[in-house]
């Protein structure tokens, strides 16, 4: 297999990485939990092992300032951040279970940009935003994953049933380019590779299923979701010979996916 070489050099083993010339950022008060940049690199955000993120503006990354006052989550441990694909939000995780959504649509004056999400069973580890910033992942130390529906930033929903195969705290959550597959680290030991692609999906149901009618598609989604058939290889005859329970039992997993197509494929 031939050696992929970086156009910057970085895999050259004589190059020498230095740090920037410019002194460390040392106006934390406690320990550093997290970092992560914005989508173009010009902001900085920073928690602390308590209930504090500042926000740094590395426009000039020889030069970084403070960008605006600290953010504060009272009485919270915030364990991690992460923006999402065009640095409007931000979102941090905390101890106690605590998700907030800060709207940096004016990073110098960042306000938060809906109610806590409270939904974690237990201190999350983890979050971390798809490609087009429609769904948030979180990890926490109740073993389990939740996927968040942000089509609407100011009323984000639950998306589906938590994840629930890890046998430990997750500690990291990551999505692919494309939003395909979801990755997560536990201190299990394992690592998860989660499938989110539509297509997949679509053709598991199908697959353990057979054909979903109009019926059904209505009583789970609602007369006002419009019915897609998804499973055009099989044809109305064979309505007839879906167990029923199966589908149920199938639907009652997948239904938080199945009106989701659009949304996972902008």
């Amino acid at each position: 297999m031939g050696q992929h070489h970086h156009p910057d050099g970085i895999n050259n083993p004589d190059r020498i990485l230095t740090r920037l010339d410019t002194a460390p950022l040392t106006e934390h008060s406690r320990g550093v939990a997290s970092v992560a940049f914005n989508h173009d690199g010009s902001i900085l955000a920073s928690s602390l092992f308590g209930d504090t993120i500042i926000l740094w503006n590395l426009s000039d990354p020889q030069n970084p300032t403070r960008l605006a006052p600290p953010l504060t989550e009272r009485r919270s441990w915030v364990r991690s951040v992460a923006f999402n694909h065009n640095g409007s939000i931000l979102a941090s995780g905390s101890w106690g279970g605590t998700i907030i959504l800060w709207d940096l649509s004016d990073p110098q004056n960042p306000t938060r940009l809906a109610p806590p999400l409270t939904e974690n069973g237990d201190d999350v580890r983890s979050v971390a935003f798809n490609h087009n910033g429609s769904i948030l992942a979180s990890g926490s130390s109740d073993n389990t994953i939740i996927l968040w529906d942000l089509s609407n930033p100011q009323n984000p929903t639950r998306l589906a049933p938590p994840l629930t195969e890890h046998s430990d705290s997750v500690t990291s959550v990551a999505f692919n380019h494309d939003s395909s597959i979801l990755a997560s680290g536990s201190v299990d030991g394992t690592i998860i590779l989660w499938d989110l692609d539509v297509e997949s999906l679509r053709d598991k149901t199908c697959r353990i299923a057979g054909y979903v009618t109009e019926e059904k598609w209505s009583e789970y989604f609602g007369s006002d979701q419009p019915y897609e058939h998804p499973c055009p290889q099989f044809p109305n005859s064979q309505r007839s010979l879906v167990d029923s329970v199966l589908v149920d039992n199938v639907l009652d997993t997948l239904q938080a996916w199945l009106p989701r197509w659009l949304l996972l494929e902008d």
